[in-house]
């Protein structure tokens, strides 16, 4: 008898076409290739969320089913990461055979690399990272414990956070006036909407690590002036956007210590103008005071899941199918533009896990280097993946390869200088 669970709070990551999450890290003490894929094989068994297919029914609901072997991918390719990740970006993941997840040992630098490309309903940013410890533990010869698939839903959230009754009353109208006018789009139009979206688009991934010494300093400066160092990054990237920016950050929602697959993550925006007049700790410390006002506040910090949660789905479904694959509906698009699919994404997105909470020595194995790219979200203009392990911290930025490549290029740099300044004594 299978499980069965319906995919309920990370719907909106089912249509989209760009939602991969890569990450990569170096593997030192010269592992074999067949111990590395025997290790993948270890790790991708043991967490259930990668042994299920998700299904998508007639009536529009998406339901997490499980298989009778996991469907994945091990590649030995000798190309830098960013070339396989470009390469692969659109290669449509065939989710309704469990395929959700890809692998490559990568030969051609100094030391063997890991690339781990997944579609984001595996899991948030985080996830990949305990599959990585899960792959280093079975490496080791460690035995793992099976993680089994939890889904969250709004039920696990704190009551103080629930919509309130004129919000849940303008969502249920709307999502009647869908059911009358709308339609359920099943993978054959997701796979049109996918082809026809690569076809228009490339991306990509700009990437900078600071030292251990250069992450130190910026830690006693944010130490100093009482903010945290997310603070101080997204003040440098303000400064460096040069106007006001509609900044938006995705949040840990995970239970500390939790170390399973799935996605744990909500989000907040603040808007914020860097002033040139005060110096960057006194900005820094408006921008931590903005932040910290909706962490604090459950109804800001668990809003979009609650309000994604109470939407019909199939209506969800429809904000990718009107912005990339030419769907007219005046509901959908209505809500197509609420939510920022329609030309006027967050001017600066950030996705900061922090300092991982996981081993570097597994054995006479160990992991270093990490770099961590989010997905460009359809609302969001330029994506900041941020990891830190071991004491270095990386940064990427992900954008649209377009007319503006030059623009975001210089813009990344900026700011990358920007935190680079914070090693001197400010």
């Amino acid at each position: 008898m299978f499980m069965v669970n319906r995919l309920q709070t990370g719907r909106t990551h089912l249509f989209m076409p760009n939602i991969n999450i890569v990450m990569k890290v170096d593997i030192g003490g010269n592992p074999s290739i067949e111990a590395v894929q025997r290790a993948i094989e270890v790790a991708v068994n043991a967490n259930e969320i990668l042994n299920c297919k998700i299904n998508l029914l007639d009536n529009g609901d998406a339901i997490y089913e499980r298989v009778e072997k996991p469907v994945y991918s091990v590649e030995v390719s000798t190309e830098s990461w960013m070339d396989v990740t470009k390469k692969y970006e659109s290669r449509i993941f065939h989710l309704s055979i469990g395929e959700l997840v890809r692998f490559f040992i990568l030969t051609g630098e100094n030391s063997l690399q890991l690339l781990i490309i997944a579609h984001h309903l595996v899991g948030d940013g985080l996830s990949i990272v305990y599959l990585i410890e899960d792959i280093m533990l079975a490496l080791e010869g460690a035995k793992l414990t099976f993680k089994p698939l939890h889904l969250i839903t709004t039920k696990d959230f704190p009551i103080e956070s629930h919509l309130n009754p004129l919000m849940r009353f303008g969502i249920n109208y709307y999502n009647k006036k869908w059911r009358k006018v709308g339609k359920v789009f099943l993978y054959p139009d997701y796979e049109e909407m996918f082809q026809k979206y690569w076809r228009e688009k490339k991306t990509t991934i700009f990437c900078e690590q600071l030292s251990q010494e250069e992450l130190e300093r910026i830690s006693r400066n944010a130490h100093k002036f009482g903010v945290s160092i997310n603070s101080l990054i997204t003040t440098a990237f303000a400064r460096a956007y040069g106007k006001r920016a509609d900044i938006g950050m995705a949040v840990s929602i995970r239970d500390k210590g939790y170390h399973g697959m799935g996605n744990y993550a909500s989000g907040v925006s603040i808007l914020y103008a860097y002033n040139e007049d005060k110096s960057f700790m006194l900005n820094a410390q408006a921008v931590h005071r903005l932040i910290y006002k909706k962490l604090v506040d459950d109804k800001r910090k668990y809003f979009v899941l609650h309000f994604t949660d109470t939407l019909e789905a199939t209506l969800l479904d429809s904000a990718c199918m009107v912005a990339y694959g030419g769907y007219k509906n005046k509901v959908a698009e209505y809500f197509t533009r609420m939510m920022g699919y329609d030309g006027h994404p967050k001017d600066i997105s950030i996705t900061n896990l922090t300092k991982l909470d996981i081993k570097q020595t597994y054995g006479i194995y160990n992991i270093k280097n990490i770099s961590f790219a989010a997905p460009l979200i359809p609302n969001a203009s330029r994506v900041i993946g941020i990891a830190s392990l071991g004491g270095c911290v990386s940064f990427t930025m992900h954008v649209l390869e377009d007319e503006n490549l030059n623009y975001e290029k210089e813009y990344f740099w900026t700011a990358i200088q920007e935190l680079k300044n914070l090693v001197s004594p400010l």
